[in-house]
């Protein structure tokens, strides 16, 4: 089961790169031209709706997805009590990686 959620985690992740890096280029001229917001063109929501597709398969209804924020585009990932705990205690950190100029980010979360 470990070994399926980490697949999921970094599939979900892949479906944020490509929203980021090849849709919302796509739907940004659209929007501002009509003036309407288009959910599709927001990483998260694509992650999201990809997972509920996912799940409808019996061998992932027992995973769940959510991107936790305190200030959420859309209310199911607002966090709960809990979360909220976590989400401020959380620091973050650049380490550089792969030589100059090349950063990822770090999360630490700490929990006291």
């Amino acid at each position: 089961m470990t070994s399926d959620g980490l697949l999921l985690l970094h599939a979900m992740n892949a479906v944020r790169s490509y929203t980021s890096s090849q849709v919302n280029p796509l739907l940004v001229p659209l929007m501002d031209s009509q003036g309407k917001f288009i959910p599709e063109s927001v990483p998260a929501f694509s992650a999201r709706s990809v997972f509920d597709q996912l799940r409808q398969d019996d061998r992932y209804r027992d995973f769940f997805y959510k991107e936790a924020s305190l200030n959420p585009t859309a209310p199911q990932d607002r966090a709960d009590e809990w979360e909220t705990q976590v989400l401020q205690r959380v620091t973050v950190h650049r380490v550089p990686i792969r030589g100059p100029g090349a950063w990822r980010i770090i999360l630490m979360i700490i929990l006291w």
